[in-house]
Parts: C-alpha cells; sequence; structure tokens
C-alpha cells in the first residue's frame, strides 16, 4: 500500500513542478542578449559590406602577363644537312598577356522565371 501511495504522489507531483512559460517577445530578448553572433551585428554588417565590394571587384577586367623560358640541353638534329633547314635551338621563349572581361551576370532577384 505504501508503494501504491508513493507512485501517486510521484505522478501528481510531476505536473506541480512543469515548465516555465515565456512568451516569444522574452525569447527574442533571450536571444539577443545570449546569442554570440548577435553580439556581433555590427561585424556581420561590416563582412556584408566587404562581399559586396569584393563582388563588385569581380566584374572589373583582369590582366596577366606570363613568360616562360626553357632550355633544352639536347636536341633533335639531321646528320645530314638540308637546305632551308636550320637546327633547332636550344632555347625556348614564351610571353602572353591574358585580359579577361566578365560580360554577363545573371541577377536572381530580377529573373524570376529560372
Amino acid at each position: 500500500m505504501k508503494r501504491f501511495i508513493y507512485i501517486l504522489m510521484t505522478v501528481f507531483a510531476i505536473p506541480i513542478f512543469g515548465q516555465q512559460t515565456i512568451t516569444l517577445q522574452e525569447c527574442y530578448d533571450l536571444v539577443e542578449k545570449n546569442y554570440p553572433n548577435a553580439k556581433q551585428t555590427n561585424l556581420l554588417q561590416q563582412k556584408a559590406v566587404y562581399e559586396m565590394d569584393a563582388l563588385q571587384k569581380a566584374k572589373l577586367p583582369t590582366i596577366s602577363l606570363n613568360a616562360k623560358a626553357t632550355y633544352q640541353s639536347n636536341v633533335i638534329s639531321l646528320p645530314i644537312a638540308m637546305p632551308g633547314i636550320e637546327p633547332f635551338n636550344k632555347g625556348q621563349y614564351k610571353a602572353t598577356l591574358d585580359v579577361n572581361q566578365l560580360i554577363l551576370t545573371l541577377d536572381q532577384s530580377k529573373n524570376t522565371n529560372l
């Protein structure tokens, strides 16, 4: 009988110590107070500004200059001399200038059909 009374006391005592209820506004206040990123709103705004600047700079043309030089210790040669054919040079040189320009970007906010 004592066991039954203890079980009844336990079952009816659990709802008495229920959870605390809070409002949605209190949840928002707790988030602003305790969430680490909420404390860094200035840094997040600055990060967004930097990202927008980087996206704008990606649209600018880029210019790159590349150079390459090689020296071959052995080159193919013919054992006989032929008129009009010169032996290969041991050194090779190459230089390029590349210019890239972004021409088209898709803006998802303006085109809703995609």
